[in-house]
Protein backbone atom coordinates (compact mmCIF):
# COMPACT_ATOMS: atom_id res chain seq x y z
CA UNK A 1 0.00 0.00 0.00
CA UNK A 2 1.40 3.56 -0.88
CA UNK A 3 1.17 6.71 1.30
CA UNK A 4 -0.77 9.90 0.56
CA UNK A 5 2.89 11.28 -0.07
CA UNK A 6 4.05 8.83 -2.37
CA UNK A 7 0.65 8.55 -4.20
CA UNK A 8 0.20 12.43 -4.62
CA UNK A 9 4.19 11.96 -5.78
CA UNK A 10 3.70 9.36 -8.79
CA UNK A 11 -0.01 11.44 -9.54
CA UNK A 12 2.07 14.47 -10.51
CA UNK A 13 5.20 12.61 -11.93
CA UNK A 14 2.66 10.57 -14.09
CA UNK A 15 1.13 13.50 -14.96
CA UNK A 16 4.01 15.69 -16.51
CA UNK A 17 5.54 12.19 -17.86
CA UNK A 18 1.94 12.18 -20.06
CA UNK A 19 3.28 15.35 -21.71
CA UNK A 20 6.81 15.30 -22.08
CA UNK A 21 8.30 14.04 -25.76
CA UNK A 22 9.15 10.47 -25.77
CA UNK A 23 12.84 11.57 -27.10
CA UNK A 24 13.39 14.60 -24.66
CA UNK A 25 16.53 14.67 -22.87
CA UNK A 26 17.18 13.86 -19.42
CA UNK A 27 18.27 17.33 -18.17
CA UNK A 28 14.99 18.67 -19.46
CA UNK A 29 12.84 15.31 -18.30
CA UNK A 30 14.38 15.85 -14.58
CA UNK A 31 13.55 20.22 -15.12
CA UNK A 32 10.06 19.01 -16.01
CA UNK A 33 9.68 16.74 -13.17
CA UNK A 34 11.18 19.34 -10.30
CA UNK A 35 8.93 22.35 -12.05
CA UNK A 36 5.89 20.08 -10.99
CA UNK A 37 6.73 19.36 -6.82
CA UNK A 38 3.65 19.63 -5.59
CA UNK A 39 4.40 19.82 -1.49
CA UNK A 40 5.88 23.93 -0.94
CA UNK A 41 9.28 23.54 0.74
CA UNK A 42 11.87 21.25 -0.01
CA UNK A 43 12.27 19.60 3.44
CA UNK A 44 11.14 16.75 5.77
CA UNK A 45 9.30 13.59 4.96
CA UNK A 46 7.18 14.86 1.96
CA UNK A 47 10.46 15.51 0.11
CA UNK A 48 11.62 12.80 0.68
CA UNK A 49 8.82 10.33 -0.36
CA UNK A 50 9.28 12.78 -3.37
CA UNK A 51 12.68 12.32 -4.15
CA UNK A 52 12.38 8.66 -3.50
CA UNK A 53 9.48 8.63 -6.56
CA UNK A 54 11.30 10.66 -8.57
CA UNK A 55 14.60 9.04 -8.56
CA UNK A 56 12.75 5.53 -9.41
CA UNK A 57 10.76 7.45 -12.15
CA UNK A 58 14.02 8.72 -13.56
CA UNK A 59 16.28 5.99 -12.95
CA UNK A 60 15.01 3.82 -16.35
CA UNK A 61 15.92 7.09 -18.16
CA UNK A 62 19.31 7.51 -17.05
CA UNK A 63 20.33 3.93 -17.54
CA UNK A 64 19.75 4.85 -21.37
CA UNK A 65 21.14 8.23 -21.42
CA UNK A 66 24.36 7.09 -19.76
CA UNK A 67 24.61 3.62 -22.49
CA UNK A 68 24.91 6.20 -25.05
CA UNK A 69 27.06 8.60 -23.51
CA UNK A 70 29.48 5.47 -22.61
CA UNK A 71 29.21 4.54 -26.27
CA UNK A 72 30.14 7.64 -27.26
CA UNK A 73 33.34 8.23 -24.74
CA UNK A 74 34.22 4.44 -26.12
CA UNK A 75 34.06 5.56 -29.63
CA UNK A 76 36.28 8.45 -28.95
CA UNK A 77 38.95 7.39 -26.13
CA UNK A 78 39.26 4.11 -26.56
CA UNK A 79 39.24 3.28 -22.73
CA UNK A 80 35.70 3.85 -21.70
CA UNK A 81 36.84 7.44 -21.08
CA UNK A 82 39.16 6.95 -17.92
CA UNK A 83 41.43 9.21 -17.10
CA UNK A 84 44.31 7.52 -14.56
Amino acid sequence: MMGAWAERSWDVINAVHDILPADISLAKRTKAIDAAYPFGLRKNHPYKVWLRCRKKYLDPYRTTEMTTLMEIMEGVTGDHGRHD
